[in-house]
């Protein structure tokens, strides 16, 4: 009792361990997430700016590349590099070289070239109109020299995270010296020209922006961290304690053989079919519906299978049933354990020396993902005196092709077809056509699920067919009242 009120306990705090791990997590990876996500957006836009940079010099040198003008400074060619300026959207302004001179739309210009001449190619001057620093680069073409300065990029226009006085861009030529960091800056980004460098400092303002505006994303993968772990979790902690259970309750003997007959055409027994059923430490029979599914995913079916195995032997050996050469008893086994070598020898070891014919019911609810393992372990369970069941025909993943896959020696067909009579006699084909295939191969038939005196009567007219269902008998968990019952054994009394 105190287990089960410990592990109450852990089930109930987990949820708030998750909300705490969750919150520190969010508030630990916070800087994290900035330096994973935002820095490398932010580089990435940055990129983009420097592309469209590369794009504008490659432009303007195909447009100077087509001037052919005279090298003077004469008013034709002021108007040529007005009107070039002009019809280009790249450029700013077009100067021509004229020996140590600089030749502008507006005349010849106050700079020397010598006085301008930073890096060459490029040229850093102020503006004689404004007074502010201008950056160009020299241009050759076809007959003369130029200076182009471009028309100054909207550095924001390709931040999608910009913000008003967030960003600060430099643009460096290379011997210069680094710009001077703000005291402000966040980071720093660096693109680098070759001739030049572009230096990005982001301000705290555009991290104070973020933790405003994108908090919500943060709520959100909390929430969806939380509900991750918590399902997870919660499934493993779930299947950690099912499993427990099931191995205790198989270790407890609580896994329990009950028996179906199976009759022929006359009504009388001519077998079992040994089912399994749990009755938990409380005395409560559940049916396999209860725990099947987990114990075959949690890899615990064998043991349980291989219990009932033995529970039944012993069962079956002790009731004297006139040791009738025929009688048998049939077990279910999944495709996995048909597959699992080790495990077909350990059932033909625990079934030998039986006092009935032990029987293999293969299940086609689950698939086969190794048909030659289980056709070598078909061949061995025969070889010891089995005989193979296929349960289920025609409503599992095999079909008919196990028919080709195993050498088959009998059928079991599912309640569904046998269910149709009756009631929906145009359907009736389907089944009597799964009769026929099942004698033209030479195949015992049981049918399953025989609830009506019409189904019953439907099959006693077809004398190789054996039945199974709640017509006859529900399963019992006493086999030496059910052989009684039938007159497979003497009453000793």
């Amino acid at each position: 009792m105190n287990t089960e009120i410990f592990d109450w306990v852990k089930r109930l705090n987990l949820p708030i361990s998750l909300i705490i791990l969750s919150l520190l997590s969010t508030y630990f990876l916070q800087p994290t997430i900035y330096r994973l996500i935002i820095k490398p957006l932010i580089y990435m836009e940055l990129s983009l700016f420097g592309e469209r940079l590369r794009e504008n010099l490659r432009r303007e040198t195909e447009i100077i590349k087509k001037l052919n003008i005279p090298n003077e400074c004469s008013e034709y060619v002021k108007m040529v590099l007005s009107k070039t300026a002009y019809e280009s959207p790249e450029i700013r302004e077009v100067e021509l070289i004229v020996g140590e001179q600089i030749c502008t739309p507006a005349g010849l210009s106050a700079h020397k070239i010598s006085d301008i001449l930073v890096n060459p190619p490029l040229v850093r001057y102020s503006n004689e109109v404004d007074g502010k620093e201008e950056v160009g680069i020299i241009i050759n073409g076809p007959s003369n020299d130029f200076i182009v300065s471009s028309n100054k990029l909207r550095l924001e226009d390709f931040f999608r995270l910009y913000c008003d006085k967030c960003l600060t861009y430099k643009f460096v030529i290379t011997g210069e010296n680094e710009p001077k960091q703000p005291i402000d800056t966040w980071f720093k980004l660096v693109d680098d020209y070759g001739i030049a460098k572009g230096y990005l400092f982001i301000h705290l303002k555009l991290k104070e922006q973020l933790y405003n505006k994108y908090n919500y994303i943060l709520v959100i993968l909390f929430l969806f961290c939380y509900a991750f772990l918590s399902v997870y979790i919660n499934r493993k902690l779930r299947a950690g304690y099912r499993k427990k259970e099931l191995i205790t309750a198989c270790a407890n003997n609580e896994f329990i053989p009950y028996y179906q007959p199976i009759v022929d055409s006359t009504g009388q027994t001519k077998g079992v079919e040994a089912l399994m059923r749990w009755r938990d430490r409380f005395g409560q029979v559940l049916p396999p519906a209860a725990f099947i599914y987990d114990a075959i995913n949690l890899e615990v079916i064998n043991n349980m299978t291989l219990k009932i195995m033995l529970l039944s032997k012993h069962e079956l050996n002790t009731v004297n049933h006139g040791h009738v050469d025929d009688f048998f008893c049939s077990f279910n086994l999944t495709a996995s354990q048909v597959e699992d070598n080790e495990f077909i020898q350990s059932v033909i070891a625990v079934l030998s020396g039986c006092c009935f014919r032990p029987e293999i019911e293969i299940t086609e609810s689950q698939k086969f993902n190794d048909i030659t393992a289980a056709k070598s372990n078909v061949t061995n369970l025969k070889k010891s005196g089995f005989k193979i069941k296929l349960d289920d025909v025609g409503t599992g993943y095999g079909g008919f092709s196990y028919f080709i896959d195993f050498d088959i020696d009998c059928i079991k067909i599912d309640k569904t077809f046998i269910d149709i009579i009756g009631k929906e006699c145009s359907k009736l084909e389907v089944l009597n056509s799964i009769i026929d295939m099942a004698r033209t191969l030479n195949l015992e038939i049981i049918v399953e699920g025989v609830e009506s005196a019409e189904q019953v009567n439907y099959f006693t007219l077809e004398k190789d067919i054996y039945m199974q269902g709640y017509y006859f008998s529900k399963p019992l968990s006493d086999v030496k009242e059910l052989l009684l019952k039938y007159k497979i054994i003497a009453n000793s009394a």
